[in-house]
């Protein structure tokens, strides 16, 4: 392992062990998330409260790696350590930080906040009543939990950190390394979209229930 003689202050490089366990610990939260999201769209009528503090965790976890980004030394195309926090920022800006912090507003609280306060302060019966109409639909906040499946784009990116510990923990050939992540993806494709096929077509029939009973 290479000792760097020296390092920034508050600086993580890449040859940091800490930094490449956090990386693969990140990446399998982001496989849980892929996961757990559109299952728990398609099959799940209403979040627990346990299931609400999971989310918030994992949301947290996602929010602590942009800052860990922020402060993480990174190898350029030549291999030259680039350090500089302002050309990481540049860099990520230009990235994945927009995608990350897409991904973690909590779009579902402020879609209730907003209902529940327009109901509180009185609003305008026109107000009322498109606030009614997206509660007697039910499901409808849950389209913004798709938010959370942008981050299945982000295995993509890491998928170097994860097939490195893969690689190590059986050793794969690079060609079979290869396939074993188009297996995964695969997995992962065909699940999000048999997910979001239940979640649509209960979605359109519970449309279509409130329509009828509404005439």
């Amino acid at each position: 392992m290479v000792q760097r003689e020296e390092r920034k202050p508050f600086m993580i490089y890449p040859e940091d062990p800490d930094k490449a366990n956090w990386d693969l610990f990140i990446t399998l939260i982001l496989i849980f998330t892929c996961v757990a999201t559109p299952a728990r769209m398609a099959f799940v009528e209403v979040d627990t409260t346990g299931w609400v503090v999971v989310r918030w965790i994992i949301d947290s976890l996602f929010l602590i790696d942009i800052i860990i980004i922020f402060n993480s030394a990174f190898y350029d195309e030549d291999f030259r350590t680039i350090d500089n926090r302002k050309t990481i920022a540049k860099t990520y800006f230009s990235s994945w930080f927009f995608l990350d912090i897409f991904a973690i507003i909590p779009f579902q609280e402020i879609f209730i906040m907003t209902g529940r306060r327009n109901i509180e302060d009185g609003g305008s019966q026109e107000n009322l009543n498109g606030v009614i109409r997206l509660a007697k639909i039910g499901r409808l906040y849950k389209l913004v939990k798709l938010t959370k499946l942008l981050r299945v784009l982000k295995i993509v990116k890491e998928r170097s950190k994860l097939l490195k510990y893969v690689r190590e923990l059986v050793k794969l050939g690079f060609g079979f390394e290869r396939l074993v992540f188009i297996t995964l993806m695969f997995f992962m494709v065909v699940h999000i979209i048999s997910c979001l096929w239940v979640f649509f077509a209960s979605f359109s029939d519970y449309e279509g229930t409130w329509m009828e009973g509404d005439v």
